[in-house]
């Protein structure tokens, strides 16, 4: 399987549409083809999500005593909503989906721009408890702004 990104700046981009329709001519017409194409979105970095779980949840576990598990849950629900499933113990409130599960648990890592307004939120309660969460780069809202 390959996988392409088709960016609207891309100065190829006219002879990856013609490469890409050659390619698609070329297939064998006697078998049956998936094909599939959908939006990309840039996922969340890896230094967005080593500044949510070793930087910000571990402040406010020291401060709060909360188990991050919980707390990661509990923004996820905040963050997403909630829904109510019911189990062999009754009935128990989920997160809709969480920053790397879409509502069917299925891998789904949300964009960069979406995980940092989750951080942002982290950042409110930060400082409605009194924990200061500082950004995790000095100028990732200023990228932000240049990506947008």
């Amino acid at each position: 399987m390959s996988t392409y990104v088709l960016e609207p700046t891309n100065k190829h981009r006219a002879s990856i549409l013609e490469n890409l329709k050659r390619f698609l001519d070329s297939l064998d017409p006697a078998k049956p083809w998936e094909i599939t194409i959908e939006r990309f979105a840039k996922e969340r970095t890896i230094a967005q999500n080593k500044a949510l779980f070793g930087l910000a949840y571990p402040l406010l576990r020291e401060a709060t005593g909360f188990d991050v598990g919980v707390m990661h849950n509990q923004f996820c629900k905040k963050f997403f909503g909630a829904v109510v499933v019911r189990g062999p113990m009754g009935n128990e409130s989920l997160p809709r989906r969480t920053t790397t599960t879409d509502e069917n648990g299925k891998r789904d890592v949300i964009p960069w721009d979406e995980f940092q307004k989750f951080f942002e939120m982290v950042q409110r309660y930060g400082s409605e408890a009194s924990v200061f969460i500082p950004d995790p780069d000095p100028f990732w809202r200023e990228k932000g702004r240049q990506a947008a």
